[in-house]
């Protein structure tokens, strides 16, 4: 089970003001939202971070995020990467 497909871009409307005059009308903006990177060590589930991105290469970032902060040494060492569906939220996420 995978989150719904997001894009990287969104589409909203925009006021533009040129020479004086203003005028709305459709525009494609940057989609950021944060994702949280969680692992499972030693049977305990901690959040490592919490990071803003442009949705797309998740899980490509999740890995090259541990890796460049010295959480993991290799790609060895990451047994999985999935999405977390739980719907449990701790006291910090509310």
């Amino acid at each position: 089970m995978t989150p719904a497909a997001r894009t990287s871009t969104t589409r909203a409307r925009v006021l533009t003001v040129e020479r004086g005059a203003s005028r709305s009308r459709s525009d494609r903006l940057a989609t950021e939202e944060p994702l949280e990177i969680r692992v499972l060590a030693g049977g305990e589930r901690r959040t490592v971070a919490v990071t803003m991105r442009t949705p797309g290469a998740d899980f490509e970032l999740a890995a090259g995020f541990l890796y460049g902060e010295g959480v993991v040494g290799s790609r060895e060492e990451i047994g999985q990467i999935s999405y977390c569906v739980d719907r449990e939220l701790s006291e910090e996420q509310r």
